[in-house]
């Protein structure tokens, strides 16, 4: 496969495709993708007990689930917040609003951003695509009220040749 920036949109484009489980296809921010670290080791610095927005717009070749995955990997994934979402042949926008407040887990190890969408591809000839653009993080400030948490490494891909 490839990743490519066409148009202002990141483009996954799906040539031969091998799979059996979602994670094993994934749009993924985290330290090695943008050269700032090792394999598998997170970029994003959450806290606790904020309220966080993720938005953005997707459509793939073909209709079907996909995962928003935010997690640490430090001593073997720790989901922050997982949610699987519906995508079409259409450019959708997708919101997920979610608070940090697990007691449980530890919000200040550097968590990853990913799309998942193994199973939406598996079983399907190539090529397949999946388009992404316009990712944001926000972080509540007062009630309904968010503003860019920073998080995210040129969302809109604009600035990628």
């Amino acid at each position: 496969g490839s990743l490519d920036v066409v148009d202002g949109e990141l483009v996954l484009t799906l040539d031969a495709i091998s799979t059996w489980e979602n994670w094993q296809i994934q749009i993924i921010q985290d330290a090695y993708a943008l050269g700032t670290g090792e394999d598998n080791e997170g970029s994003i610095q959450f806290e606790a007990d904020k309220t966080y927005r993720v938005t953005f717009d997707a459509r793939a070749s073909q209709a079907g689930e996909a995962v928003l995955a935010i997690g640490s990997t430090e001593g073997g994934w720790a989901e922050f917040h997982i949610e699987a979402f519906d995508v079409t042949t259409e450019m959708q926008t997708f919101t997920f609003v979610f608070t940090l407040d697990d007691e449980e887990k530890d919000y200040t190890k550097l968590a990853q951003f990913k799309i998942e969408m193994g199973l939406l591809f598996a079983g399907e000839a190539g090529p397949q695509h999946f388009v992404l653009d316009n990712v944001l993080i926000e972080v509540e400030v007062d009630v309904d009220e968010f503003v860019d948490a920073e998080l995210i490494v040129n969302g809109t891909f604009d600035a990628i040749e």
